[in-house]
């Protein structure tokens, strides 16, 4: 394939590194990106570069494994809903449609001129609804499906613009593009040397060209494509699976490993009525899923990464898909292939591997020569993470976390609970119960009761309940629930209720989604069509507590009083909810005395923020942050997953203020209020971390008893943890070459190949790691 002729960005200068403010990161409990696998280059974006060990690349190189998932942290306040890995780097799209990327830039895939990036960083493009990672190269889709951006192998390109035609779907493999027409037509273009690009012929293209289709097949409309490392996927509508380009290890499914394909084809050799949704593609292996949320695997499977064969049965090619087990009642949901393993995410939102796990990748510690697991296990994460998307590298994966709006479901539940209603409206005979204090800061001009039942009163009666209910659910949380399910003729009752209640920004929403729903908008971009802003309801809810006029309760904190109001008080805290629906004398005359094991007006006022709005915002400073952090454990709120956020902030907020100097004296306290709780062990693992400092300063004897041998257990189970992995990396390494570690699936003709870059060649003076390790192309070469 020759070079586009594309303006080169070599000559552009480095980026400086940004200046990260650790007080505005994502915590372990709020991040929504968690990464594992190989973490040299910064492709796992945790501020390191994975090398930071490597005192002499000479001595060898290391995989630089990460076990176990870890939230990545990033700057709060940005919501993430797509990842993708290359070979080694990574990309992600946020809700607002901004492209971030971090990891290896020596090809310039990162879209800005930076070797290397430790942390997602902001690519100067906007409107973006999709990317794929490949090998040293990065590919974008745009909100309207109008154009693409690629960048990488050391060309950043102008907007790709499919002629005639809008993309709707993207996939890449190492060094191949593929992207789907609104038509359900299949663009490709980039290398070709397999005949992954279905044009027939192994030669390359630079710019996007319809796939060739048999004549039998004219017709066909494509609605999912997929990438491998040098061969292609796509479904039709009817559930069909064509497939192209290299397959000489099996893995285009078609019971022939002899020859490659050049254009697609259809995967014939399946059980009676098998329907696919979902394919992917790793360097020698593939994998799909069905309707019905079964897996299937077909390919080479020497790593153990097609999940269905035995020890013995490693070297053997399987030619045609064939499913792969998990436990009864499983559904999964998404599947993706890396090199040498396979991921895949259940409807729970819990995350499944398997394949070869030398550089982590699997999410788990494996055992034996091999370090591989031959079928699905789960990645252990805490029981209260689920994740909505996930992506695999060459040898990293990363998944976003599907964080539930708490607030949002909070304020759903108080409409339809009995939370201490004040107002009642009555639409078609129905009765429904509501909260003034609320309806009267999200209306504008509400002034009294009356007025608002004046206004509900002009709703017109073509209506139907659905679209009042439906609007009832907006009055609470400034959302309207799956917009794109409503018709026109919804639409327009919608618009009439506002009208009627008189609230513009919702009017003139539904005319301006109404108009999303006609233009190619992507549904990422549609969601971003919004009534108000994305804080608007932790604003009105601040509004709320300011209104001391609709208060109904009152809280007494060292002799200072706090109006509040009982249904937030009874939907947002489980402690609240059981104190004001008991019957103490206090809490039914409207009143409660709350004794705190730290009370401070300021701490119980950012306590009450955050319970109002769900922002984290006025806790700060390691006071304030101690306080509430002791309180809300009291309150019993670090039992509540939706209040992990407010546990998370404090304690990052907490454990970055901790110095050598105080480090003993902070420990006391926490062990004299909360003798098992989370911030104390982090206070231990900093005294762990620097504890030759620490134990200088000559405190530590004065410690309790208890304290002192807590430190001692820690600190010997920390030495005891780097000898393990030291030895787990010792296990991994052969004096030369380490391939033969894994079975090596016989080439067609009787020749063997090498299954990718070798493991480390490991040599070290102690317990720390030493050496570097080259990129393992994503779907790397054959």
């Amino acid at each position: 394939m020759n070079k586009s002729p594309l303006p080169s960005v070599g000559s552009l200068p480095e980026l400086e590194d940004e200046n990260w403010d650790e007080a505005d990161l994502t915590g372990e409990e709020d991040s929504m990106i968690w990464a594992w696998g190989q973490a040299t280059l910064g492709r796992l974006g945790l501020g390191k570069t994975g090398q930071e060990d490597s005192k002499d690349s000479k001595v060898g190189t290391v995989w630089q494994a990460h076990w176990n998932p870890t939230p990545m942290p990033t700057k709060r306040g940005i919501n993430w809903v797509k990842v993708s890995c290359g070979s080694s780097h990574s990309a992600a799209v946020t809700s607002d449609g901004c492209l971030y990327t971090w990891g290896s830039g020596t090809s310039h895939q990162l879209g800005y001129t930076k070797a290397i990036q430790t942390h997602p960083r902001k690519v100067e493009i906007a409107g973006i609804s999709d990317v794929c990672a490949g090998n040293q190269h990065t590919l974008t889709l745009t909100d309207d499906g109008s154009s693409a951006y690629q960048f990488g192998r050391k060309f950043v390109s102008p907007q790709v613009r499919p002629k005639s035609c809008r993309f709707v779907s993207i996939a890449v493999g190492s060094w191949h593009n593929i992207a789907l027409s609104e038509s359900g037509t299949i663009f490709t273009w980039g290398g070709n040397e397999y005949g992954q690009l279905g044009h027939n012929n192994m030669e390359g293209a630079l710019h996007p060209t319809p796939v060739v289709l048999d004549p039998a097949d004219t017709g066909l409309k494509f609605v999912t494509i997929g990438g491998g490392a040098r061969h292609s996927f796509a479904i039709t509508d009817f559930g069909d699976l064509y497939t192209w380009g290299a397959g000489g290890y099996g893995q285009l499914g078609h019971n022939d490993p002899s020859q490659h394909q050049l254009i697609p084809k259809r995967v014939t050799h399946l059980p009676e009525g098998v329907k696919f949704v979902e394919v992917d593609g790793g360097t020698w292996h593939s994998v799909a899923l069905t309707v019905d949320g079964e897996v299937y695997t077909w390919g080479a499977g020497g790593y153990g990464q097609l999940g269905h064969l035995g020890k013995e049965d490693l070297e053997t090619l399987v030619l045609v898909p064939v499913k792969v087990p998990f436990p009864k009642n499983t559904i999964i949901v998404k599947v993706v292939a890396g090199d040498t393993f396979t991921l895949a995410l259940d409807k729970g939102g819990n995350i499944w591997s398997w394949g070869s796990n030398l550089a982590g990748q699997l999410g788990y510690a494996t055992t034996g020569p091999h370090q591989m697991a031959l079928s699905p296990r789960q990645i252990p994460f805490p029981k209260h993470i689920v994740f909505a998307d996930i992506s695999a590298g060459a040898s990293h994966a990363l998944a976003v976390r599907e964080i539930p709006p708490y607030l949002e479901m909070d304020m759903q539940h108080l409409l339809v609970g009995n939370s201490r209603q004040d107002f009642q409206v009555i639409f078609k005979e129905t009765k429904y119960n509501l909260h003034y204090w609320l309806l009267k800061i999200v209306i504008p001009k509400t002034d009294s009761p009356k007025q608002l039942h004046k206004k509900f009163k002009k709703i017109p009666k073509s209506v139907t309940l659905k679209i009042f209910k439906l609007f009832l659910n907006y009055l609470y949380t400034l959302k309207i629930s799956a917009p794109d399910t409503l018709t026109t003729t919804e639409f327009s009752e919608m618009k009439a209720c506002a009208e009627a209640i008189g609230i513009p920004a919702l009017s003139t929403w539904c005319d301006s989604y109404q108009d999303s729903l006609k233009s190619p908008l992507s549904a990422l971009a549609r969601k971003r069509i919004t009534p108000h802003g994305p804080q608007a309801l932790s604003t009105v809810l601040s509004s709320v507590l300011k209104d001391k006029s609709t208060c109904d309760f009152t809280i007494q904190v060292k002799g200072t009083l706090f109006q509040c109001h009982t249904a937030i008080l009874v939907t947002r805290s489980k402690f609240f909810e059981a104190a004001l629906r008991s019957n103490f004398s206090e809490t039914q005359k409207g009143m409660m005395d709350l004794q705190l094991p730290y009370p401070s007006v300021s701490s119980f006022e950012a306590f009450l923020e955050y319970l109002y709005t769900n922002s984290c915002d006025g806790v700060h400073g390691l006071k304030l942050a101690l306080s509430v952090y002791l309180n809300s454990s009291y309150l019993s709120l670090d039992a509540e997953p939706k209040h992990l956020k407010l546990i998370s902030h404090c304690i990052a907020v907490i454990y970055r203020s901790v110095t050598n100097e105080n480090c003993l004296s902070m420990l006391t306290k926490l062990h004299n209020a909360n003798p098992s709780g989370k911030v104390k062990e982090k206070i231990i693992q900093y005294i762990v971390d620097h504890y030759e400092e620490v134990a200088s300063l000559g405190e530590l004897p004065l410690l309790p008893t208890q304290l002192f041998q807590e430190i001692n257990v820690s600190f010997n189970l920390n030495v005891l943890q780097k000898f393990r992995a030291l030895q787990r990396q010792m296990s991994l390494v052969t004096p030369n070459s380490a391939t033969s570690a894994h079975p090596t699936p016989k080439a067609p003709g009787g020749g063997s190949v090498n299954l990718g870059s070798s493991p480390p060649d490991h040599r070290t003076g102690g317990l720390g790691a030493h050496g570097t390790h080259g990129a393992h192309g994503a779907h790397g070469d054959f």
